[in-house]
């Protein structure tokens, strides 16, 4: 990740969630990207059943906000 101009992106298979500024690093890497997925992944489950935390604070920060 201190090569920007490589546009690394985690492995998401892979435990990553612990990496120091990682979140702000993956929303800016994706940016409106995760936004889509996070839409479309609803769709598919409304109510959330398949989502870890790792996942909801980085598809859903605003609900990690409260």
């Amino acid at each position: 990740m201190s090569f920007p101009e490589l546009e690394a992106r985690p492995h998401w298979a892979r435990y990553f969630a612990d990496i120091p500024g990682i979140i702000p690093y993956i929303h800016q890497a994706w940016r409106g990207n995760l936004a889509k997925f996070a839409e479309l992944r609803d769709q598919i489950d409304p109510e959330r059943v398949f989502l870890n935390p790792a996942m909801q604070r980085i598809l859903y920060p605003a609900a990690n906000a409260r």
